[in-house]
């Protein structure tokens, strides 16, 4: 893949966590603080997943072989 994709990612995810902030903040008003860092936990971790599943190099299952202070 080439270098200009992960640039991109990375202006992508810059400009996201920019956006994030003033973002939550009118959500957790809304709804609570709890509430939306539930929210924004689980769009976080719905995402990662579709990265793991797209990007990832297969090697997902090895994580229960590294010790337990290298989470």
């Amino acid at each position: 893949m080439s270098k200009l994709i992960y640039l991109l990612f990375v202006v992508i995810g810059g400009t996201a966590a920019a956006v994030q902030i003033p973002i939550n903040s009118v959500l957790g008003k809304r709804v609570g603080v709890f509430e939306s860092g539930l929210w924004s936990f689980a769009t976080g971790t719905m995402l990662l997943i579709v990265l793991v599943l797209v990007f990832g190099k297969g090697q997902f299952t090895e994580i229960v072989s590294v010790p337990k202070w290298q989470p």
